[in-house]
């Protein structure tokens, strides 16, 4: 199914109540209902959404997936739009959180047994701390056309909020968006490390080019 956009989503205050409501519906051979959800990022939806036949009464529980683009400045007020599927589709999105995934009955899909696996893999996933050593798979190149792929973590404060960069092998701090889709591992470890002051950093960091 491709992209559907909506002007306004009615009486629902918010994109995860109205995406609920769309998948908790009566058909005519089955009744669905979403047992948990969640909006990850204002980009992703997941739901535990549970089947129950109207013949015998059998209940499943599968995971939907919807990628969400909330808009509300959009020329043409197209303020909200999604694209639904299914976890046997093997969705792109893998950060499916594990209270949704808990509530999942087992399945025959190889496409959603795989899904689930990725998605408990990311979870899994050792965080790396300020102060800590990482490598990637791979070099990483960046906007100002260097390639790493050996970084130190470190912890900015920026008023009272944190943000973690990563400072390269050359000395300078990049940025590497959401690590759970990076294959690294944590060459060395640290117990403690000083927190940077530095809230004027973020603006001229650069950002990830490509992969290599």
């Amino acid at each position: 199914m491709g992209w559907l956009y909506k002007q306004s989503i009615g009486p629902y205050k918010t994109a995860k109540e109205y995406l609920n409501h769309q998948f908790t519906f009566e058909s005519e051979t089955a009744g669905y209902k979403v047992l948990r959800s969640a909006l990850v990022g204002m980009r992703r939806y997941y739901a535990a959404v549970e089947r129950v036949t109207n013949e015998n009464q059998t209940k499943e529980v599968s995971c939907v997936v919807c990628l969400v683009n909330y808009n509300p400045r959009d020329k043409e007020g197209y303020i909200f739009g999604y694209k639904d599927m299914d976890e046997t589709m093997y969705p792109f999105a893998t950060d499916c959180p594990a209270a949704i995934l808990d509530l999942l009955t087992p399945t025959d899909s190889e496409n959603a047994m795989r899904w689930r696996a990725e998605c408990r893999r990311r979870l899994s996933k050792q965080r790396p701390k300020n102060g800590d050593t990482i490598v990637l798979s791979k070099p990483m190149k960046f906007t100002n056309q260097t390639m790493h792929a050996r970084f130190r973590v470190v912890e900015l404060a920026i008023g009272r909020r944190r943000k973690m960069v990563f400072a390269g092998d050359d000395g300078n701090y990049y940025r590497l968006g959401n690590l759970k889709d990076l294959d690294y591992t944590i060459e060395a470890r640290v117990v403690r490390a000083s927190t940077v002051q530095a809230p004027s950093l973020l603006e001229r960091l650069p950002d990830t080019a490509a992969t290599e």
